[in-house]
């Protein structure tokens, strides 16, 4: 993905975002207040113990309320993303934080030493002439899954891997009935041979088929991202 789209992206979601974040906390109704405040501090509580994703999740989860949002969730989400090194995400958090606070908030001396670190990071990627924009740089390695050749070897659909079926004619007796004007006649049937089966037509008997490796799309290759700035 290009990097202006990616930032379209970033100003998509801080548009979205921007509606529940308010600089008047006590406008809250009561029950919203409650329960953004308990999120809240779990949130906070996982990025004390280090767990960002989970901090990630709850956030998400407070943002998807759709209820008025304090000043400082910009600061502390902004914070989770610079650690989960999403870092044109979380320049936009903090500096929104910023604004809404305009300068004064409790937490405006931390928000900008890490709008530094982020920014500097964000540069070592734009610097980067092999990176994409999340810092990682990207190529393509042979399927582990089919071995490059784009297909994977499963068992017949149709036969279910015997290699053989049931004959279309006589359905398994093996006598094929012939209806003439002096009655019925029976005979080996002319299809199987009196064996009852015949080669699997989908298979040809080899018992199994080619699909599409559902890994790689049938390209034979996948695609291994490595981060280059970390």
């Amino acid at each position: 993905m290009g990097k202006i789209k990616r930032l379209h992206i970033v100003f998509a979601l801080i548009g979205f975002f921007q509606f529940g974040i308010s600089q008047h906390t006590h406008a809250f109704a009561d029950s919203d207040s409650a329960m953004v405040s308990r999120l809240m501090g779990e949130a906070t509580l996982s990025m004390q113990k280090g767990n960002y994703r989970d901090a990630d999740v709850i956030f998400r989860k407070i943002l998807s309320l759709k209820v008025i949002i304090p000043d400082e969730f910009c600061y502390y989400y902004g914070e989770t993303l610079l650690e989960l090194k999403n870092y044109r995400l979380s320049e936009s958090f903090l500096e929104k934080y910023l604004e809404l606070t305009d300068n004064q908030g409790e937490f405006v001396a931390r928000t900008n030493i890490l709008l530094e670190e982020t920014r500097l990071k964000i540069k070592e990627i734009e610097n980067c002439v092999q990176c994409d924009d999340d810092g990682f740089v990207v190529s393509m390695q042979e399927c582990h899954i089919c071995g490059g050749d784009g297909k994977v070897e499963t068992p017949c659909s149709r036969c279910r891997g015997r290699g053989d079926e049931v004959c279309p004619t006589c359905l398994g007796e093996g006598i094929e009935v012939l209806r003439t004007s002096f009655g019925r006649r029976y005979i080996a049937c002319t299809t199987c041979h009196e064996m009852g089966n015949i080669t699997c037509r989908k298979c040809d008997g080899s018992k199994v088929e080619y699909k599409l490796c559902d890994a790689c799309r049938g390209i034979g290759k996948l695609e291994t991202r490595k981060r280059v700035v970390d």
